[in-house]
């Protein structure tokens, strides 16, 4: 009798175990659960909806945008994987100077803000394009899953090798050709274009711009030492996929101006593409420690030309680790600009029109940027 109540006692353990274990996961993956999926994000934001419409723009880049007579063709590439990755590609009227592609960031896409950037660039004679990086926006993958940095940024080299740059080709002819990449976007374009020469492929750009870019997770938002240590050594790998990264949250720390961050929180159509929650455990994991070493390594190779924009108040990706960066870069064609007064996405970005403290300092980076890159094409 005794051993059969304790089979029961054990019994109701482990169940109720197993409905604790059903609860925490339920609660851990809630904020991604209805847009986990390509098809559930493009569920929300069909391909032919124009998220940019809405974007904030200040009143430099409005009276760009004032002028723009650009055209807009969307669709999907589909990978050797079967992946099927969504681009944008933003044509001006007449013959383009040159190329672009956008490499965004971690979370966002390549509609919204970046979709206004291509509408700019596009104004002053550059052809555009730009996609979804797989896992992001209306790209097929699992929501924000970064497994292992090189297989990502293999990826997003094939992306623009072997899909983007053949498709600009045969649309406009051999044109030079320029990434541009923000955040962790500019990490990516830094990284694939190495990647390319260490797998002796021709690199897919002939000049990058960096934005903000992830070089290295800025300490400012790293928690607590113990809690990094419990996360890198216990949760990291068990739990790979659960969203649930200890980090600060840093919306509030991308813009100067909040009327800007209250805009992109509110935009009805940016609600399903952006993730507000905390990042995957694994994919924190390669963003803030892999990452930067792997970029770290390979910062005196890189002989491509440069300029390099970052806000001298950015408590995101760290000014000073991109000041490194450009002392140690090989190339001899480099330039790099440190707004004083701009925040993390605030060097191209963060005004809103009859609203806009810094639109004058970011005028002068549309005016370096468009420069730079017409002295190259």
């Amino acid at each position: 009798m005794m051993f059969a109540s304790g089979c029961g006692a054990g019994a109701g353990c482990v169940i109720g175990a197993q409905v604790f274990w059903s609860r925490c996961r339920e609660r851990a993956f809630w904020s991604v659960s209805d847009r986990n999926t390509g098809a559930q994000r493009r569920s929300y934001c069909p391909i032919d909806l124009d998220m940019s419409i809405d974007a904030p723009v200040g009143d430099y880049e409005t009276e760009l945008l004032s002028k723009a007579t650009s055209t807009i063709e969307r669709g999907f590439f589909t990978l050797k994987s079967g992946m099927n990755i969504f681009y944008q590609l933003t044509v001006p009227q007449g013959e383009p100077t040159a190329a672009v592609v956008l490499v965004h960031g971690y979370s966002d896409h390549c509609d919204y803000i970046l979709g206004s950037r291509a509408k700019i660039l596009a104004s002053l004679g550059f052809a555009v394009a730009s996609f979804d990086l797989p896992g992001h926006g209306r790209s097929d993958g699992e929501y924000i899953v970064i497994d292992k940095w090189v297989d990502f940024v293999e990826v997003a080299r094939q992306i623009v090798a072997d899909h983007i740059q053949p498709f600009l080709t045969a649309r406009f002819g051999k044109l030079r050709c320029f990434g541009i990449g923000e955040s962790l976007g500019g990490g990516l374009a830094f990284a694939l274009q190495q990647l390319s020469a260490e797998k002796g492929l021709p690199k897919p750009f002939d000049g990058i711009v960096l934005v903000a870019p992830m070089l290295g997770i800025s300490k400012n938002i790293y928690p607590p030492w113990i809690v990094v240590q419990i996360f890198k050594r216990i949760l990291v790998p068990i739990l790979p996929r659960w969203p649930v990264a200890p980090n600060k949250d840093i919306g509030d720390r991308c813009w100067e101006n909040p009327a800007v961050h209250e805009r992109v929180l509110t935009a009805a159509s940016n609600t399903y593409l952006v993730h507000h929650g905390q990042p995957r455990l694994g994919t924190a994991y390669q963003m803030a420690f892999v990452a930067g070493e792997w970029m770290e390594e390979r910062v005196k190779l890189f002989d491509t030309p440069l300029l390099l924009f970052h806000g001298a108040k950015d408590e995101v990706t760290d000014p000073d680790v991109s000041r490194r960066f450009f002392d140690d870069v090989a190339s001899q064609d480099k330039d790099i600009r440190m707004p004083p007064n701009a925040w993390h996405a605030d060097c191209l970005g963060g005004g809103i029109q009859g609203d806009d403290k810094r639109g004058e300092e970011r005028r002068e980076s549309w005016v370096l940027l468009t420069r730079w890159m017409r002295e190259r094409a």
